[in-house]
């Protein structure tokens, strides 16, 4: 986290911020809060906002309307009492009766409520009574992301949010928006989509060295220092070793020597060799943080079930 602060102060960009947040144990309120969410200052607002109009109500239900409800209720037919609520505008009241019907009544009525409505919100609410966070992605809007990443930090159980960020992210990929389907990819804490999108910006970074340099920093510092054979990604982090052992900081650069085969033996070799002659230490571009300085840790396991 202090890592991150530091990459943070020195301008470091929103995939800094993203990792500092996601390494707190409230990693998803932080998110909440970061994306421009205040939930302090949203509930004062919806406390005090008032339109006009405000405490009209719900338009007179005609007398023979009643009547039919009426005696609807009487026989016990709330199926009836609710449909004719419905096909003559008082959903209110329809709401109310279908709580009194039974389970099933009371789903297909707020299922008949949600898609006779167009407010925003209910497809919110919709999404969250339904248990239907998926489809709530699958139909977000790409240019609202932050919106839909904040409702799933809000609502989805911490195992199926990693899921639905990785579906956001797939998403915000297809409509050509990479930059913010990396951060989505971070809070899934998924390491091989975000690495894609690092390895392609540091193909078209305008200085090798530096852009190599913050590859390598992010790969580290989001996979925890965790040991595994990635290929492409070791062969930078190879071409990052031999940058620094070239700098005269061959201790350094050993940590960085990933993957096997005789490539690897021979840069390994060379290096080992350089340590043992005592190179020079020259000043490298900066120094990332290494795997030892990691430390292991779930930013997901102590979020709220939902």
């Amino acid at each position: 986290i202090e890592y991150c602060q530091r990459k943070m102060e020195k301008g470091g960009g929103k995939v800094w911020e993203f990792m500092s947040m996601i390494f707190h144990d409230n990693a998803r309120e932080r998110l909440v809060q970061y994306l421009g969410f205040d939930a302090g200052k949203i509930g004062e607002l919806a406390r005090s906002v008032e339109a006009e109009g405000v405490g009209v109500k719900e338009k007179d239900m005609a007398a023979d309307v009643e009547e039919s409800v009426k005696n609807a209720l009487l026989v016990g037919d709330f199926e009836a009492a609710v449909d004719c609520c419905f096909r003559n505008g008082h959903l209110s009241d329809a709401l109310v009766l279908s709580s009194c019907g039974g389970a099933t009544l009371w789903q297909e009525t707020q299922k008949r409520y949600f898609q006779s409505e167009s407010r925003s919100y209910l497809k919110i609410v919709s999404a969250v009574i339904n248990h239907n966070l998926m489809d709530y992605v699958e139909t977000s809007d790409v240019g609202k992301w932050g919106e839909t990443l904040a409702v799933l930090s809000t609502y989805a159980k911490s195992e199926e949010f990693p899921t639905l960020c990785e579906a956001l992210g797939a998403k915000l990929d297809a409509g050509g928006d990479k930059a913010s389907a990396c951060l989505t990819y971070l809070c899934a804490l998924n390491i091989e989509k975000a690495v894609e999108f690092w390895t392609a910006e540091l193909e078209s970074a305008p200085e090798r060295a530096l852009g190599l340099q913050e590859f390598v920093e992010k790969v580290t510092v989001f996979s925890q220092g965790e040991e595994r054979e990635w290929g492409e990604v070791d062969k930078l982090f190879r071409e990052y070793a031999d940058m620094l052992a070239n700098q005269g900081m061959p201790e350094v650069a050993l940590k960085y020597v990933k993957g096997k085969g005789e490539e690897v033996d021979i840069l390994r070799e060379r290096i080992n060799k350089a340590i043992a002659g005592g190179a020079v230490n020259q000043q490298p571009v900066q120094q990332p943080v290494t795997q030892q300085q990691q430390q292991q840790h779930n930013p997901y396991a102590q979020q709220q079930q939902q």
